[in-house]
């Protein structure tokens, strides 16, 4: 084995601060990025990097494959194309696409640092959980600044793009740790790797609002995050909506129409005292969704409905683009008609009929739009069911961890 632990575990490490200390400044230069060249430059610049890779990669495997140089291309090819698909399906969010490249080199040198401790194929599963855990602390940090969100499906992501980079490494080079069994130390230092990392998606799980503002208060420097609405995990529900699609919401269907019953006037009035875009941002300030979620929730699909409305008629748009912006806006008007009509009524944000006549040849009424707002929500599993499954998870660890140090040390005749 070739090259200094020391050295190579320090390249791991100052890539992974890279990765996070880009956290506070990357909003600002994201803002650059769109104004300058536009944010599809971000897709561009991954999609051309994931081709310079692969074709490097391929380069590298045939000088050093020779004939069975053909064998191994299909990895790389195969890596490359769920790399570039998942990039483009990230495509309306284009800086996301970013984490396949971060997380595919952090990938490659958490390998080339584990192998001096894992001489054997269990080296590849330790490096993605590591990844992982990378990129648990850099959504945390994200939660932590201002401005930034964060989101566990990033994490998959993250995840993800370790995977491939390490298989496109194992299928492309086949280095001598994938002919090696995993010994019991590996298998050991592995499930440990995993309950940690268990553990750790657990507490993310629990951290939800409630428990935020406790956080704060036992630890007054933090209670800037019960301010600005920082928000690590919420749980809440998926509604449909018949002929629209459907909205997700901190409350039950029940409590929604129940709010609009009983709250209709005094929630109207709440909004109307936050009309123009800039007092959005004073409104999300005084009413964060974990104070007063039905009038936060109301507020925001209100927004996100006038942006795309003001957007129709300030620009010449596409075809695609146009229908996608008047369909957006339609439905967002629909949703709160059917949860929230007798506060949009009372309300000065009620729009008339005629609005949607311009656009009644672009907008889709196809009963297939989901709103993105309130779209982090959690609604396919509740707390405690997600730990419950990562205690039948940490039993299963323990079987294997023990299984292992039992063939390891046979019990006397």
């Amino acid at each position: 084995m070739t090259g200094s632990p020391r050295r190579a575990w320090w390249a791991a490490f100052a890539w992974g601060v890279v990765i996070i200390a880009s956290v506070p400044v990357a909003r600002a230069l994201q803002d650059l990025v769109r104004v300058t060249v536009g944010r599809q430059a971000y897709l561009v610049v991954v999609m051309l990097v994931l081709a310079l890779a692969v074709a490097a990669a391929a380069w590298v495997t045939v000088r050093s494959q020779g004939r069975d140089a053909w064998r191994r291309l299909p990895w790389l090819a195969c890596s490359g194309a769920v790399c570039a698909a998942y990039a483009w399906r990230l495509r309306h969010a284009p800086e996301e696409a970013l984490h396949f490249v971060e997380y595919g080199v952090l990938g490659l040198l958490l390998y080339r640092a584990l192998r001096h401790h894992i001489a054997d194929r269990a080296v590849f599963p330790a490096a993605v959980l590591l990844g992982a855990a990378f990129g648990l602390v850099d959504e945390g940090v994200q939660w932590l600044v201002p401005g930034r969100f964060w989101d566990l499906r990033d994490v998959f992501v993250d995840g993800l793009a370790v995977t491939l980079a390490l298989v496109a490494l194992a299928g492309g080079q086949r280095p001598p740790e994938l002919a090696r069994g995993p010994d019991p130390r590996s298998v050991r230092w592995l499930c440990g790797l995993a309950a940690a990392l268990l553990l750790a998606v657990g507490l993310a799980l629990s951290n939800t609002p409630p428990r935020t503002v406790a956080l704060g208060r036992v630890i007054p420097p933090l209670s800037y995050l019960v301010d600005y609405g920082a928000v690590m995990t919420e749980y809440g529900y998926l509604h449909p909506v018949e002929g629209v699609g459907g909205l997700y919401s901190r409350l039950s269907w029940e409590e929604l129409r129940g709010e609009d019953r009983r709250r209709a006037a005094r929630v109207a009035r709440i909004l109307d005292g936050y009309p123009s875009t800039p007092d959005y941002q004073l409104f999300l300030r005084d009413y964060p969704p974990f104070g007063d979620p039905y009038t936060h929730e109301l507020r925001v699909h209100l927004f996100r409905r006038d942006r795309y409305l003001a957007r129709l008629a300030a620009e010449r748009l596409p075809i695609a683009e146009r229908r996608r912006m008047a369909t957006t806006a339609w439905a967002e008007d629909a949703l709160l008609q059917a949860c929230c009509g007798a506060t949009l009524a009372a309300s000065g944000y009620a729009l008339p009929v005629e609005t949607w006549l311009p656009h009644e040849a672009d907008i889709e009424r196809d009963g297939a739009y989901v709103s993105a707002v309130s779209g982090h929500l959690i609604v396919r599993f509740r707390l405690w069911q997600a730990w419950g499954l990562i205690g039948l998870l940490w039993g299963l660890l323990g079987v294997v961890a023990t299984r292992s140090t039992s063939r390891r040390h046979p019990p006397s005749p």
